[in-house]
């Protein structure tokens, strides 16, 4: 079974490894009233409400009873009422006055579970000092509307009436700020906001943007009424070629295309020859503007090479990069770069023979027709010629040794079991 079900059918018959069985006693649901479930999660998918798993976890690590948590649709805090509470230290009289939009005794459980984390602040450590049972919870106001003036306007008159800002009470400001005392106050075109998520808010409903889009437009100076991107309604949009046009148009003005490259259509129907999934188009002389006869298909690879490669030209060819100049002559490219710092020419680099790599070898490699003065260069050509791990092949061309591979119905080795020999001369 566990081989076919889905993860949440998983959760739902066997839990986690971390997961508490319960049984539910709610009320809301009395199909399952009395019944035992692997998890939380396993009674959620139950009745319904898998994909609204984190919205009723966080309500119940808030001290929401199950029944409420599941129960309560998602509102803006802005379409709610708060109410205004005091919390009273018996002991010393000392007060806090905080704004919530959950019921009061629930809020004074959040504050309690902080007390008891170590969280700090002067509530909280006067709770771990004279315990939880000395304090006592008042509502000072209830049904205030939860908006982003009214209600943290009422917090801060009652902590300036009461005067609970410390060292005189436990607030560590005058209040007013949703989300905690951290909140920072805006004010955009005459109005108030609590802080910068109602302000974008706001923004975004007025001018019928996201949030965020109304956040990256305010901080660039961008209007706030400005068209909103589309997607091309070209019915090649998404495709990898028309995303590869649509990256050089925004790198390089149409004066640098050609005619027929105005467009993409034009593009499309006078690409150079050779396109395939997974290759990219440069430019054959970087002088001239894009076009057909100026450019070519390569792999990421030859592109990255062309583009920050260090060409180099030896015996009357040119390479891209070091590493191919180094493949050809099988040599390292560390080899090459402590030559060339040595004040060596890259023709005398490539073709010096590599010294001896072992004290007790002196000698050379020679792998199949080709002959190599280091064993990690010998080990590397094997690897790529016969289709062996760089380990494999390194192990045994120090062992020197001969292996035979099966051989199919045609004759041929089978791969990765091919047969070479390796020859071990010690003065060639």
């Amino acid at each position: 079974m566990a081989a076919l079900a889905t993860r949440q059918d998983w959760i739902v018959y066997r839990g986690t490894r971390r997961s508490r069985r319960f049984v539910y006693g709610g009320s809301v649901f009395p199909k399952f009233y009395g019944r035992e479930f692997a998890s939380i999660s396993a009674f959620l998918a139950r009745v319904g409400r898998w994909n609204d798993r984190k919205l009723i976890w966080s309500r119940l690590k808030a001290g929401w009873s199950l029944d409420r948590a599941v129960t309560e649709p998602k509102c803006s805090p802005n379409g709610r009422e708060g109410s205004i509470y005091r919390i009273i230290c018996l002991p010393t009289g000392l007060s806090y006055i905080g704004l919530t939009t959950l019921k009061p005794e629930e809020r004074l459980g959040q504050h309690c579970k902080s007390a008891a984390s170590g969280k700090p602040g002067h509530l909280y450590t006067a709770m771990r000092k004279h315990g939880i049972d000395c304090f006592k919870l008042e509502v000072l106001e209830s049904g205030v509307l939860s908006c982003d003036v009214v209600l943290p306007e009422r917090e801060r008159f009652w902590i300036s009436e009461l005067n609970t800002q410390w060292p005189n009470g436990y607030n560590v400001s005058c209040g007013g700020q949703v989300g905690g005392a951290s909140g920072k106050v805006c004010e955009y075109g005459g109005k108030t906001f609590a802080s910068n998520g109602a302000l974008l808010e706001y923004v975004a409903s007025l001018n019928h943007i996201e949030p965020y889009t109304a956040g990256y437009r305010l901080e660039r100076g961008i209007p706030l009424d400005a068209p909103q991107r589309r997607v091309s309604p070209h019915p090649d949009a998404g495709t990898t070629l028309h995303r590869i046009y649509r990256g050089i148009i925004r790198r390089w003005t149409k004066s640098q295309l050609s005619d027929r490259w105005q467009t993409y259509d034009g593009f499309k129907h006078s690409i150079p020859a050779g396109y395939s999934a997974g290759l990219c188009l440069v430019r054959i002389d970087k002088g001239r503007n894009w076009s057909q006869t100026n450019c070519r298909w390569v792999t990421k690879e030859e592109k990255a090479k062309a583009g920050s490669g260090k060409r180099i030209r030896a015996f009357g060819k040119n390479y891209l990069c070091k590493a191919d100049a180094c493949r050809d002559f099988g040599i390292a490219v560390s080899t090459y770069n402590f030559r060339i710092n040595k004040g060596m020419t890259p023709e005398e680099a490539l073709s010096t023979r590599v010294g001896p790599t072992s004290h007790t070898h002196s000698g050379s490699y020679r792998v199949l027709d080709k002959t190599f003065q280091s064993v990690t260069a010998a080990a590397r050509y094997a690897s790529d010629e016969l289709g062996l791990p760089f380990d494999t092949a390194r192990d045994r061309i120090r062992r020197a040794k001969d292996l035979r591979g099966r051989l199919d119905s045609d004759g041929n080795l089978l791969p990765h079991q091919y047969r070479f020999l390796i020859y071990i001369h010690l003065h060639l």
